[in-house]
C-alpha cells in the first residue's frame, strides 16, 4: 500500500508525492489510519465445501440449498477427488451452473479449488480497506508474493496480472492471507510491515511476549517495583500475577502467592508463613488430591489470672468414637507468661469446651501441666480413653532425661492415670520416644529413637527400638530396629504389621525409607522403598503415617533435614512440607504428591478421623533468635520461616539477597495492624 487517505488533508507545502519518493510519510500515516479507524488491510481468501448429489453437463446438483449457498458466481471450484476444476456462473436454489461441462458423476463433495499460477480473481472475507493500485502481500506459511489490486467488488478481489504460486485451499491447510506487506526503511533500518506491526501491538502489553526493555514500563502500570536480582522469568511472572495478588492483599494466601516468585529461582528457598493454623483437614478433590481446610487455629486469650493459648504447639492428634479430636500441645514454658503443656478436645468443626466465668468464659483443656512435660503423641482406644506419650523434660532431642511416660485420661472426668513411667515397675525403657500406636490387642507400641545426635549412627543400647507396653500385667518388651537410622513415625496395617518411617542420616540427601516391621516374624524389618528408582522418592522427613486403604499409605512429610551447611538456615535438604500417597500394591511402590498448597509450617502428625478424612496437626515454628519468640503466643503476630537447601547451593550473599527480597514483600503486603518476624 503506497498511500494514506490522511495525505489528502496535508497541504502541499508539507507533503507531495514528489518530495517523498519512497512514500515513507504516507506509509507511516497508514499505521495511524489503521489504529484510528479500525479498518484492517487484511483479508483471508475464503474456503467453502459442500456435499454433491450428482454432476452432469454444466450442472452440479448439491445436497441442499445451504450447500449450494456456500458458493458464489466467479468461484473456481473442484470436484473433490477428481481433476475437474470449473468456474461457477450461476448459483441456483440447490445447484451450481458451471462455465464448462463435467463428466457424469455420482455423490461426492465440491470445494473451492486451490489457487494456481495465473489466477487473478478470488473471494475474500472482506474488501474493506482494499482498493485499486494497493500493493498487497499474499502469504500462506513460507510462500509469499506481492500483488497489485486491480479492482474489488463485493466479495472478490481482482489483481493485476496473476498469481505466481500455488496456494492450497483444503480445510486442513493454513489460510491464505492478504496483507499490506510494505516494509518501511529508514536510516538503514528496516521495519516490519504495517499490518504485522499493528497485529503485534498487543504483544507490547503482554508480560510474557513483550521485549525485555518494556518490562519496567509494564511494571509501572501495576505499581510494581522490580528487583535487579529477579531474572527474566520471575519478572514476567510477577507482572502477570500482581493484579491477582493485589486482590489477596493482607491475606496469607496473597503473601504466599507473591512469594511464589522465588519458586522458579535457582535457590528455590522453602518459605512458610506461621500464622497459627494448628489442625487442618484434608478435603478430597475429584482428582483424588487434597486441599487444606483449617479446623483449629492457635489463639491466645488473656485474662486477669494469666493467659490461655489454645493449641500453641500441637504435636499429636487422634479421634474418638464421636469423631471428636484430641490434640496434645507441648506449650512453651520458656515464655514470660508460660503456656503449660496441655491436652485439648475439639469438636469436628474445631470448637473447644469453655469453662464458665467470672470474669469471663475461658477455653478449657482436658489437662494442663504435670504430668505432661513434652507430649509427642496421643491415641484413643476402643473405650474412648485418651492416652498421651510424653518425652519428658528433654532439653535437646538427643538428651536422655529418663522421665518419659504414658498417661491415660478416661471419660467423662478425664482424670490423669499414669500407665507406665520411669517410676513404675517395670519402668518405660524409652530414651527419646517419638510416636505411638495401639496394636490389635490394645497394647501400646512406642517408637523410640534412642540416644544419638541427628545423623550420628545409632549403636548399642541407644539404637532405635519398638517398645510394646502391655497392661495385663504391666510389661515393657523391647525390640531393636537395627535397620533404622532416624525413626520419625509409626502406624499399623490391616493385618497387624507396623510401618516405621526412617528419615535416614540427616547429614545426607538420601531419601527417607519406610520399613515394615512384622511382630509375627520376630519383628523382622523389611524396607519398602529401596527399589524405587532414583529421583522418584521425594520423601525427606516423614512425621505422620496413616493407611487410606489396606494398600495405600498417606505420608505427611516435613521436607527438612536437620543437618545444615555453613549456617543453620542452609539445610542439607529443604523442600515444601506436603502429603504424599504411597501405593504399596505396586512393585516398586509409587509415590505421588497429593497436596499442592504451601500451607504447612512444621507438620507433626497425621491421622484419619472416623469418617476416613485425613487430619494434619501442625506445631508451627518458634524463632530461635535472638530474640527468641514463640510466634503463636501473641495476638496479631506471625512468623516467616525461610530455609535454603544444599541441593541448590547458594552463597551467603545470595541467601541474604533473597531474605531482603522476602522481607520487602512481606512488609509491603502483610495484613494491617500485624507484626512479623523472620528467623535468620
Amino acid at each position: 500500500m503506497d498511500n494514506s487517505s490522511y495525505t489528502d488533508y496535508l497541504p502541499p507545502v508539507l507533503w507531495v508525492p514528489e518530495n517523498d519518493p519512497t512514500r515513507f510519510l504516507a506509509r507511516s500515516l497508514r499505521v495511524f489510519e489503521r489504529i484510528l479507524t479500525g479498518i484492517p488491510v487484511r483479508s483471508e481468501v475464503l474456503r467453502a465445501e459442500g456435499a454433491m448429489v450428482s454432476a452432469a453437463g454444466n450442472q452440479i446438483v448439491m445436497a441442499g440449498g445451504p450447500d449450494a449457498q456456500r458458493f458464489r458466481v466467479s468461484d473456481r471450484i473442484q470436484i473433490v477427488g477428481t481433476p475437474h476444476i470449473r468456474t461457477v456462473v450461476t448459483v441456483d436454489t440447490a445447484a451450481l451452473i458451471l462455465d464448462a461441462a463435467v463428466p457424469v458423476l455420482g455423490p461426492g463433495a465440491v470445494r473451492i479449488a486451490d489457487l494456481e499460477p495465473g489466477q487473478n480473481r478470488f473471494r475474500v472475507d472482506t474488501v474493506s480497506g482494499l482498493g485499486p493500485a494497493m500493493t498487497l502481500q499474499v502469504r500462506q506459511g513460507p510462500s509469499t508474493e506481492d500483488v497489485v489490486v486491480a479492482t474489488t467488488d463485493h466479495e472478490f478481489v481482482t489483481i493485476v496480472g496473476g498469481l505466481a504460486n500455488v496456494y492450497a485451499m483444503t480445510p486442513a491447510a493454513m489460510p491464505v492471507v492478504l496483507t499490506d506487506g510494505t516494509v518501511l526503511s529508514a536510516s538503514g533500518r528496516s521495519y516490519d510491515d504495517f499490518e504485522t506491526t499493528i497485529d503485534h501491538l498487543a504483544d507490547l502489553f503482554s508480560p510474557w511476549r513483550t521485549r525485555p526493555e518494556f518490562l519496567p514500563w509494564l511494571a509501572s502500570w501495576v505499581a510494581l517495583r522490580l528487583r535487579p536480582d529477579w531474572d527474566d522469568y520471575q519478572t514476567r511472572w510477577l507482572i502477570a500475577e500482581i493484579t491477582r495478588i493485589y486482590r489477596q492483599r493482607g491475606l496469607k494466601r496473597g503473601l504466599l502467592t507473591y512469594l511464589g516468585i522465588y519458586a522458579p529461582s535457582a535457590a528455590r528457598p522453602r518459605i512458610a508463613i506461621d500464622d497459627g493454623d494448628a489442625v487442618l483437614r484434608l478435603d478430597r478433590q475429584d482428582d483424588s488430591t487434597f486441599r487444606y481446610r483449617e479446623v483449629v487455629h492457635a489463639n491466645t486469650v488473656t485474662h486477669p489470672g494469666g493467659t490461655v493459648t489454645v493449641a500453641l504447639h500441637p504435636t499429636g492428634i487422634a479421634t474418638d468414637g464421636a469423631n471428636e479430636t484430641f490434640v496434645c500441645d507441648e506449650g512453651d514454658v520458656g515464655l514470660g507468661v508460660p503456656r503449660p503443656p496441655a491436652l485439648w478436645r475439639f469438636s469436628p468443626v474445631g470448637e473447644v469446651p469453655y469453662q464458665p466465668g467470672p470474669p469471663a468464659p475461658l477455653p478449657q483443656p482436658i489437662a494442663s501441666g504435670p504430668p505432661l512435660a513434652l507430649p509427642t503423641a496421643v491415641v484413643v482406644d476402643a473405650q474412648d480413653r485418651v492416652s498421651v506419650l510424653d518425652i519428658g523434660n528433654a532439653a535437646f532431642v538427643f538428651a536422655n532425661d529418663q522421665d518419659s511416660l504414658i498417661v491415660r485420661y478416661a471419660p467423662p472426668a478425664y482424670a490423669p492415670v499414669t500407665v507406665i513411667s520411669q517410676a513404675t515397675v517395670p519402668p518405660l525403657p524409652a530414651i527419646h520416644p517419638v510416636d505411638m500406636v495401639l496394636d490389635a490387642a490394645g497394647n501400646f507400641v512406642v517408637l523410640d529413637r534412642g540416644l544419638h545426635a541427628f545423623g550420628d549412627p545409632p549403636v548399642g543400647p541407644t539404637a532405635p527400638q519398638l517398645i510394646v507396653v502391655s497392661e495385663g500385667p504391666l510389661s515393657a518388651t523391647q525390640h531393636a530396629l537395627a535397620a533404622v537410622t532416624e525413626p520419625t513415625a509409626i502406624t499399623i496395617d490391616s493385618v497387624g504389621r507396623f510401618i516405621v518411617a526412617d528419615a535416614r542420616d540427616q547429614q545426607t540427601a538420601t531419601p527417607a525409607e519406610l520399613f515394615r516391621v512384622d511382630p509375627g516374624a520376630g519383628f523382622a524389618q523389611t524396607p519398602l522403598l529401596n527399589a524405587v528408582p532414583a529421583g522418584e522418592n521425594p520423601l525427606v522427613y516423614p512425621t505422620g503415617l496413616a493407611f487410606e486403604d489396606p494398600d495405600t499409605l498417606l505420608v505427611l512429610d516435613l521436607g527438612l533435614r536437620m543437618g545444615f551447611v555453613g549456617d543453620t538456615k542452609n539445610r542439607r535438604m529443604a523442600e515444601d512440607a506436603a502429603v504424599y500417597r504411597v501405593d504399596l500394591s505396586q512393585n516398586p511402590p509409587t509415590i505421588t504428591r497429593v497436596t499442592a498448597e504451601r500451607a504447612l509450617v512444621h507438620p507433626s502428625k497425621l491421622t484419619l478421623d472416623r469418617n476416613g478424612d485425613p487430619l494434619v496437626v501442625d506445631r508451627g515454628e518458634s524463632m530461635t533468635g535472638p530474640p527468641t519468640r514463640s510466634w503463636r503466643a501473641t495476638a496479631h503476630e506471625f512468623g516467616v520461616v525461610l530455609l535454603f537447601s544444599n541441593q541448590r547451593p547458594t552463597s551467603f550473599a545470595e541467601r541474604n539477597s533473597v531474605r531482603q527480597g522476602v522481607a520487602d514483600v512481606i512488609s509491603e503486603h502483610k495484613p494491617g495492624q500485624t507484626v512479623w518476624w523472620m528467623d535468620f
